[in-house]
């Protein structure tokens, strides 16, 4: 479900958007949770390493997700370019 937004600027004219990444918002309520998972599973397994759940998740794949979608993006917004080279 998307939301589409209409703006009218200053010299009249109107702008849109168009917010198809809307709902992904929600996901960030669930950033509070990640340490207690962590708590969760070190007090079930009794294992030191759930403990570093929220460092790993924050720290390593956070960033690593964040440079493969920034990676694809740019290789999908330049495949134009090489299909018309040949």
């Amino acid at each position: 479900m998307s939301h589409f937004y209409v703006a009218e600027q200053s010299d009249g004219t109107t702008e849109s958007y168009v917010d198809k990444k809307r709902w992904w918002w929600m996901l960030s309520l669930l950033n509070p949770l990640i340490p207690i998972l962590g708590i969760a599973g070190h007090f079930i397994t009794s294992h030191e390493v759930w403990l570093l759940l929220p460092l790993v998740l924050m720290f390593v794949l956070g960033p690593f997700f964040d440079w493969l979608l920034r990676h694809v993006r740019h290789c999908l917004r330049s495949l134009p370019l090489v299909q018309a080279d040949g």
